[in-house]
């Protein structure tokens, strides 16, 4: 969401960096309307926002909002990775241990990438 994710195509669709930080505050667990800006015109576009780290989706939901705003249609919002805060709570800390149970693959998460599978 920084703005420079380049020209591209994931899936038979272009790949453009839309949005730069602005001025606006943004915050851990704090979304904020003015936190981005658009660089492009987005109005009438549908956009599938793509965000490298989630960790409370105050950065995604300020980011949908700049777009929305500048009167984008935001179809949904990708996100590559979860943090997990395993203090937050006993839930979290739930999942964490569970995760750190299964043995991680890199080619297994990015199967759904390799030709025939």
């Amino acid at each position: 969401m920084r703005g420079v994710i380049g020209d591209g195509q994931v899936l038979g669709a272009p790949l453009e960096g839309l949005l730069e930080r602005a001025s606006g505050p943004l915050g851990h667990r704090r979304m904020s309307d003015s936190a981005f800006r658009t660089t492009k015109e987005v109005s009438q576009h549908r956009v599938l926002l793509v965000d490298d780290v989630f960790t409370t989706g105050a950065s995604a939901q300020s980011a949908a909002s700049a777009l929305t705003l500048s009167g984008a249609t935001v179809v949904g919002i990708l996100v590559i990775a979860r943090r997990v805060d395993p203090e937050f709570n006993q839930t979290a800390q739930d999942v964490w241990d569970r995760q750190a149970d299964i043995p991680y693959s890199f080619r297994d998460a990015l199967s759904w990438l390799l030709p025939g599978r």
